[in-house]
């Protein structure tokens, strides 16, 4: 049996993250809804996610912002940032802070699921390759 994975998904206008929240549990997955960078950091303090769906512009923080803070803290997870305001320096600043992809809105559903999926298997592999290391650790994020 597959294991579901666990998502965050950051967007201010929580109805289009409820969407995708709803889209991933449709492919057997949980995801959680954060409004804004601060409320995303609290979830990742007391949560494990295997991947993070993030819009650029948020309140206070930004979602490469958020990005950034995430690899100060040392949580390493697979980060798409999606935004409607990609020229090329929040591109450049988005890769450099680690995103694996960049989604223009209006978001293609198809491709965003077509990630999504990607994003499962990869979370998967990751996790049967650590289980068979022998300090194998099945928390989704880095603990360090």
């Amino acid at each position: 049996m597959v294991e579901s994975r666990r998502f965050l998904v950051v967007d201010d206008n929580r109805e289009f993250a409820q969407d995708l929240c709803e889209l991933l549990a449709l492919q057997g997955n949980h995801a959680t809804v954060a409004v804004d960078a601060e409320e995303a950091l609290q979830h990742l303090e007391h949560e494990s996610f295997h991947g993070l769906f993030t819009d650029l512009r948020l309140p206070g923080q930004s979602g490469v912002e958020l990005m950034e803070e995430l690899n100060r803290r040392g949580l390493d997870m697979p980060t798409v940032l999606i935004t409607a305001y990609a020229d090329e320096n929040v591109v450049q600043r988005a890769q450099s802070a680690g995103a694996i992809e960049i989604l223009s809105k209006p978001l293609d559903i198809e491709r965003w699921l077509d990630l999504a999926r990607r994003l499962t298997i990869s979370a998967q592999s990751t996790l049967a390759n650590d289980a068979e290391s022998p300090s194998a650790d099945s928390e989704p994020r880095d603990q360090s």
